[in-house]
């Protein structure tokens, strides 16, 4: 097995681990159910009580009626067939794992199923295959504690939220995607309290949970937070979902804030988010101003700072002497002596800010000029009557 291999099972065995049901961490042996309408789920049983089987599965704890288990398996068999499977695809590439997918969702193998679908969200968070299965899937499956208002009362909705939003603190993308999809399903005013806190304060799942949340707002309070995680979030994925999510709302004054953080923001990382949210936001006015950036970013146009490295020494310079009623007064002037460098510094490597300019102006015209300002310059020159202007 090559280098390659090898850290692909690492990387998949570690993020089974993270998905992995608590019984199956614990010791408990997982099992494969095969259910009365046909269909297979891997999981371990953790109760059997009054004819209802709670089983924990790695897309979430699915609660199934006894009497439809037809049969129980052992799924070491099913294990090795997709270790086998594992070889025969390119898991660099999302085709690959949507391959993998549908190969352990009819075989109802879900700790394979809950890797894929994780690896397919973290390269693309809109797969449209992934998305559309989650959907299906998160009705039946919960990683929530239960919820224990009655189910009548508004209070029931409000603790909802707060089970959901804890139960994704440390989620996988799969699983942050399946309560994502749960909440859903509930108000989006009782939501937007929460969604503004984790968007500031909570883990990867739960901002990239939040950014979303914020997107089917439609009050103002949902758009400051928006642009901090756009422009500041370390996690790209949470960034895209908050410009998908402004973009909902586009009434063409989004690209303001993002262009403005392109050229003045105080931070380079600032200005490299901006670059990519112009590209992932898709309006063509942004074309110019980033040609404009992507010039700045040579010679002359680089931010400039000062380091200065100095020593200070005290000493006494000389006396002022007075005399007065018969004494002498010495008052000592004191004076320093200063000595050091000062330094002009320009940031001479923005290679990752030229990069990501490049990419969103490809992003938004198609054309492949590389990373050179002047070679974007002749571009725009040839093309800026077929492209909208800012004024």
């Amino acid at each position: 097995m090559g280098k390659n291999k090898t850290t692909n099972l690492f990387l998949l065995a570690a993020l089974l681990v993270l998905v992995m049901p608590l019984g199956a961490q614990r010791g408990r042996k997982p099992v494969l159910l095969t259910l009365r309408n046909g269909e297979s789920v891997e999981g371990v049983i953790v109760r059997s009580k009054k004819g209802v089987i709670s089983f924990k599965t790695w897309l979430g704890t699915r609660i199934v009626p006894e009497r439809t288990v037809v049969a129980r398996r052992d799924p070491q068999k099913l294990r090795e067939a997709y270790r086998g499977e594992l070889q025969k695809v390119d898991k660099e590439k999302v085709i690959g794992h949507v391959k993998l997918a549908r190969w352990c969702l009819a075989r109802g193998f879900t700790s394979g199923l809950a890797a894929e679908l994780d690896a397919i969200l973290r390269r693309e968070p809109n797969n449209t295959f992934a998305w559309g299965l989650i959907k299906k899937m998160a009705p039946t499956y919960r990683f929530a504690k239960k919820n224990k208002q009655p189910k009548d009362k508004p209070r029931w909705a409000r603790k909802e939220v707060d089970l959901l939003y804890a139960a994704a603190k440390n989620q996988s993308f799969m699983g942050a995607a399946m309560i994502r999809a749960q909440l859903d399903s509930l108000p989006d005013d009782i939501q937007l309290g929460e969604a503004v806190k984790f968007s500031d304060r909570g883990t990867e799942p739960q901002r990239w949970i939040a950014a979303y949340m914020l997107g089917e707002s439609n009050k103002v309070r949902r758009v400051k937070p928006l642009y901090r995680r756009a422009l500041g979030d370390p996690s790209w994925q949470v960034r895209a979902c908050a410009v998908a999510s402004l973009k909902k709302h586009e009434d063409g004054t989004t690209i303001g804030p993002f262009e403005r953080a392109l050229f003045y923001g105080k931070y380079a990382s600032t200005r490299t988010y901006a670059a990519e949210a112009l590209g992932l936001l898709g309006d063509k006015r942004a074309v110019k101003p980033l040609i404009a950036a992507l010039k700045s970013t040579g010679s002359g146009g680089s931010p400039r700072n000062h380091v200065r490295i100095s020593r200070q020494i005290a000493y006494v310079k000389d006396f002022d002497v007075e005399i007065a009623q018969a004494a002498v007064i010495a008052d000592p002037i004191v004076d320093t002596v200063e000595d050091g460098i000062v330094l002009d510094v320009a940031v001479v490597s923005v290679g990752i800010q030229r990069r990501r300019i490049s990419a969103s102006l490809h992003q938004l015209t198609g054309a492949g000029s590389g990373f050179s300002a002047k070679e974007w310059s002749a571009w725009w020159r040839a093309n800026k009557d077929t492209y909208p202007g800012r004024k």
